[in-house]
């Protein structure tokens, strides 16, 4: 099974770029040949959305449904499926042992791909949280990053419209953005409970609305989960849902792809 390593290298590909120095995982040959030519590239990172998390709201996303009907796979996240050490990987194609980075602060080991894309005369973007991993682990590396601020389901509305205009002013030809409330969410509630659910039909009508806009910009999209969660009883802290490497709940996360002309066309 392909894991997080796979997703720079394979980006770098569909770009036309060298994959990063350290990167050791390689391009996903499907991805790439459904993408190459593509002139721009969205990665956007559904952050908590596990397979079986997944799975359990599906009545509840349609677009992302939609997607997987063209083209979907699987995905192993990394050990510890940690946002910062997955965001890592994502960024860079290296095992946590290769870059280095533990927490979102860490200094990186391995060369990520905004830092390929900028030596190769391409441009790159970060929209996400300011305390969130998008922004603070990989939006130091990108030519154009935006943080918002607040917390709750309403931040993520701040993210989508941060992804847009980054979009619509800069047009970089990378971008990556992520979205958190679900994550949230799954923490407080547990990743089956019906606030999941509801969390998880609210990213999925965010993500239509990103798409759209990539759809008429000429961007290919990657979409993906850097880790999942699974339930705890009785809660910790608080919490009803957490995520490390002892259940596939948390692991296994999914890879979903569409070309701009994959895309529905935004309603107007």
């Amino acid at each position: 099974m392909w894991d997080l390593a796979c997703i720079a290298p394979t980006a770098a590909e569909v770009l036309g770029l060298p994959r990063p120095r350290e990167a050791e995982g390689g391009p996903v040959a499907q991805v790439v040949e459904d993408l190459k030519g593509c002139g721009c590239l969205a990665i956007v990172i559904l952050d908590g959305l596990g397979m079986a998390t997944w799975r359990a709201a599906q009545a509840r996303m349609p677009m992302l449904n939609r997607m997987a009907s063209r083209h979907v796979m699987q995905l192993r996240s990394v050990r510890p499926p940690v946002t910062p050490v997955c965001f890592a990987t994502i960024g860079t194609g290296a095992s946590p042992e290769r870059h280095g980075v533990r927490e979102r602060e860490d200094p990186f080991r391995a060369e990520t791909i905004f830092e390929v894309a900028r030596r190769h005369g391409r441009t790159s973007g970060v929209a996400g949280g300011a305390t969130c991993s998008a922004t603070r682990v990989l939006g130091r590396w990108s030519d154009v990053t935006r943080r918002v601020g607040s917390d709750g389901e309403e931040r993520d509305d701040l993210i989508l419209a941060a992804g847009l205009r980054i979009i619509e002013e800069d047009q970089p030809d990378l971008l990556f953005t992520q979205f958190v409330a679900l994550d949230s969410a799954s923490h407080d509630y547990g990743p089956f409970s019906p606030e999941a659910a509801e969390a998880a039909g609210a990213l999925d009508g965010r993500l239509g609305r990103l798409l759209g806009t990539l759809r008429e910009r000429g961007y290919g999209v990657l979409a993906l989960a850097d880790h999942g969660q699974h339930p705890i009883e009785p809660p910790v802290d608080g919490k009803r849902g957490w995520h490390d490497d002892s259940t596939q709940e948390s692991m296994i996360v999914p890879l979903v792809w569409a070309a701009p002309e994959e895309i529905e066309p935004r309603a107007r």
